[in-house]
């Protein structure tokens, strides 16, 4: 159902703004801007109370929704409940601040599937601590389809970017000129809240004290009902105060003692609950006292997103606890206790937490993170964790070392990686501690080789405590939030030091580690599994074993699917994976999808290492003028992929006819080994290229498929120019063999070329492999003979391939592991770029184009 707000019972008609905003909803775009008390909540649910034709999802920020998984869940759960059309599932946001791409692209699609004209109404915008977060509201806006409208309200304008919408559209900014009251409005206010008609040279006085600030002319209607307005008036007019400090205190005044106690009192929390009335203030109250504070408009309103629940406004909020600060020291941080408790007893752990945070009970607050803060863990929040673990002094947190690697934990998932392993290198390195925590510290120290080099030195950390827990099946290993019970412990070390020997460009030990893990308990756990399964898939990947790579990353993919994680960072693994197969196998476009799928997952919790791999993916096979979408990370490139880079450097200076580049030499056999020897042959040097071709053999006993394929054809090219015609065939013979079975044809399309020839000119029929490669290494650096204007990427050719079936646009989602929208997205996109209206057409004129390529074997989306 629509959200829709409640209105005080004194709210005063504005049909003059209400035009406004009808008239903003025209544009994707409406700010109100205004201080607090100003009336923008009112008046926006005055608005939405005008437009039942509208499906409104109101969404009131919070100061915990600077955690992007808790604003992406809430945010997402008040776009479901404004309409039943509208999809409640959306990608996970990246942790490390901002929702994303995926999740704004899955929200823009979600509305332009909606089945009404929708309006999104975000309030409280300033309590957005997170600028990510700001920005990617102004990114939602322009992508917003024209059935939906976003009306963001704040106090402030700091991180809005008005002038772009000022400029493309009629932007419809309400602020605090318009929200001002004039003389007949603050007449009207007055009057409902003081029971009676109000003189007009009051209601002048007031709205020119308050400069017709709501709040101002609120609280001197709510002063009217307990003194003369003569009083009021002089006492306004001598006063040398802020009219909200004189009045606000007027208003406190003039309550009965009892209940401005319970006011007091109850100001201590954020939102209220009837139960929360005799423990904060007594048994003195009626039970209904929140009722009736809102009926009297005492700055106290329900939460339509809590029935049942109510707030004070902030401004009365804080003035009355400032009030209870003084008239009572102390009594606020024991009520904040009783609160906690209160919270904990009603499995409101988040409440809980802050409560004793806000009343400096360290240990308490520590001791429930530890107990229950998994709940805030499992749900995503583990900036929340930060935050809270963050509020507690060092020098207390330190003295607990399970709340230290916690931190630690947390800072690593949240996306402060480098942070992470200062604090737990710290743990793992004090004397003091017992050889639990330390084991603990030092396994997801290693953990931290997907994000921050150098693997090296993690790879020791990782090998120590996987070497602790073999020496000592009976540790005691110290249970933080269940991350550290022995088995998952146990597997997550493992894959981490996997992980490194992966980076370190050791694939025969990274697999094997890999498969251990796989076959341990600890693997059962679907995250795990998933991301171990698909850091196994790139191994075989770089080492050539395509079908496997395939096979396992698919395996995981669909595990994800299964368990409802595709959109956790663990899937990142298995879609570069699929990536750099597709890249392998020449048919970049077949991998774009699961390419930039990967990319967002690993760029979501800054997986730098990780997001390496996918620039290696892209930069293996780049279009015909090299563009690149995937942006190099702030770390230094990981060894296994700055060998391949250095060997693309190389590459491009041989084909362009320029002197080989300043390089390092890996030890054994490596693509730079094979760039060497061509280099050496393209310049006529063939005794240089034998002789680096032998040093490089003899270095490399155990080389893997990709390596034996590029050896082969090192020593065909080195033959046929050494006048060997016989060995050279028997060479490149022997390449094709071990690279038809994996339609490995990523070594040829380097070889370039020279090698097509040579293997063009191979006696006996050519098989389809064959064909394929020599029609397609010919065809490098030629374009179609038409050009689009706007020409299709490669994610929008991976869709295209799709077209000429009979999928359904849900099955090709499915085969591809990307949501529905996604396709429906590119899809669009496909059929405004050929100047199309049907899925026939598309393909007709994709023929014509000579973009159309069935998938070959194996390939995977």
């Amino acid at each position: 159902m629509p959200d829709r707000r409640s209105i005080p019972v004194h709210a005063v008609a504005r049909p003059g703004l209400l035009r406004l905003l009808d008239a903003g909803i025209r544009s994707p775009l409406t700010v109100v801007i205004a201080p607090a008390g100003s009336g923008k909540t009112v008046l926006l649910s005055q608005w939405v109370a005008s437009r039942p034709d509208l499906a409104v999802a109101w969404f009131e920020v919070s100061d915990a929704d600077r955690d992007a998984v808790r604003f992406a869940r809430r945010f997402g759960a008040a776009l479901a409940g404004a309409h039943p059309s509208i999809a409640s599932a959306f990608p996970q946001p990246e942790t490390t601040g901002g929702l994303g791409e995926a999740y704004l692209d899955a929200v823009a699609g979600a509305l332009a599937d909606a089945e009404a004209e929708v309006a999104i109404v975000v309030d409280d915008v300033q309590k957005l601590r997170n600028p990510a977060l700001v920005d990617d509201l102004w990114r939602l806006a322009d992508l917003l389809p024209p059935t939906s409208h976003l009306v963001l309200s704040s106090r402030v304008d700091t991180g809005m970017r008005l002038t772009q919408h000022r400029l493309r559209h009629s932007l419809v900014e309400i602020r605090q000129r318009e929200l001002r009251f004039d003389d007949n409005d603050a007449a009207r206010l007055l009057g409902l809240l003081s029971g009676g008609e109000v003189p007009a040279r009051t209601a002048a006085l007031v709205r020119e004290h308050t400069d017709g600030w709501a709040a101002g002319v609120q609280l001197a209607g709510l002063t009217l009902r307990s003194r003369p307005d003569d009083d009021l008036l002089a006492s306004i007019a001598e006063s040398d105060r802020l009219i909200v400090d004189y009045l606000g205190e007027e208003v406190l005044d003039a309550q009965p003692p009892q209940r401005r106690d319970a006011l007091l009192r109850l100001s201590v929390a954020d939102e209220l609950h009837p139960d929360l009335v005799p423990l904060l203030a007594g048994e003195g109250p009626a039970p209904d006292l929140l009722r009736q504070l809102e009926r009297e408009s005492m700055f106290l309103t329900a939460q339509p997103q809590r029935p049942g629940w109510f707030a004070f406004h902030p401004l009365f909020r804080n003035l009355m606890r400032l009030r209870l600060r003084v008239e009572h020291p102390g009594l606020e941080q024991a009520l904040l206790v009783q609160l906690a408790a209160w919270s904990r007893d009603r499995d409101d752990a988040v409440t809980a937490v802050e409560a004793l945070l806000r009343a400096r009970q360290w240990d308490d607050a520590l001791e429930l993170v530890l107990s229950t803060g998994r709940e805030a863990f499992e749900v995503g929040y583990a900036a929340t964790l930060v935050r809270w673990l963050s509020a507690v002094p060092a020098e207390v947190r330190r003295s607990d070392p399970r709340a230290e690697v916690l931190y630690g934990i947390a800072l690593g998932i949240s996306g402060h990686a480098r942070e992470a392993l200062e604090v737990l290198r710290i743990v793992a390195d004090r004397p003091d501690l017992e050889d639990g925590i330390r084991t603990i510290a030092r396994g997801y120290l290693a953990a931290g080789v997907q994000f921050v080099p150098p693997a090296e030195a993690l790879l020791v950390d990782g090998e120590l405590a996987l070497a602790a827990l073999d020496a000592d099946p009976e540790m005691s290993l110290p249970d933080i939030m269940q991350l550290t019970q022995r088995e998952p412990l146990y597997a997550l070390t493992a894959a981490s030091v996997a992980r490194a020997e992966l980076f370190l460009g050791r694939l025969g030990p990274a697999a094997e580690r890999l498969d251990r893990m796989l076959a341990s308990p600890g693997a059962l756990y679907a995250p795990y599994r998933i991301h171990a399964l698909g850091s196994r898939a790139v191994v075989d990947a770089l080492s050539g074993r395509l079908v496997e790579a395939t096979a396992r990353a698919d395996e995981a993919l669909q595990l994800a699917e299964e368990t409802a994680l595709l959109g956790h960072q663990s899937t990142g693994d298995p879609y570069i994976a699929l990536a750099l197969v597709a890249a392998r196998r020449g048919t970049p476009e077949s991998g774009a999808l699961s390419l930039r799928e990967g990319v967002l997952r690993a760029t979501g919790n800054a997986r730098h290492q990780l997001l390496w791999l996918a620039v290696l993916a892209e930069r293996l096979s780049p279009g015909p003028d090299g563009p690149t979408e995937v942006e190099e990370p702030p770390t230094p490139a990981p060894p296994v992929v700055q060998v391949e880079l250095d060997a693309l450097r190389l590459r491009a200076a041989r084909l362009a006819g320029l002197p080989e580049p300043a390089h390092e030499t890996p030890e054994g056999w490596s693509s730079v080994s094979f760039e060497e020897v061509a280099a050496r042959l393209v310049r006529g040097d063939t005794t240089g290229a034998g002789r680096r071709l032998r040093d490089a053999l003899r270095d490399d006993p155990s080389p893997s498929l990709i390596a034996e394929v590029e050896q082969e054809l090192a020593l065909g090219w080195f033959h046929a120019s050494s006048g060997d015609r016989g060995a050279s065939e028997r060479h490149l013979v022997r390449a094709l063999s071990l690279a038809e079975p994996e339609q490995l044809l990523g070594p040829f399309l380097a070889a370039g070329r020279p090698v097509a020839a040579l293997i063009e000119s191979l006696p006996g029929a050519p098989d389809a492999f064959r064909r394929r490669l020599v029609r397609i290494a010919g065809a490098v650096g030629h374009a179609v003979a038409e050009e689009l204007p706007d020409p299709l990427t490669r994610r929008e050719l991976a869709i295209l391939a799709y077209l000429p079936t009979r999928l359904s646009n849900a099955e090709i989602a499915s085969r591809s592991y990307v949501s529905l929208n996604t396709v429906k997205t590119h899809i669009a996109r496909i059929y405004r770029k050929l100047d199309v209206q049907s899925r026939s057409a598309a393909v007709d004129r994709a023929a014509d184009l000579g973009l159309l390529e069935p998938l070959g074997t194996g390939d995977t989306l």
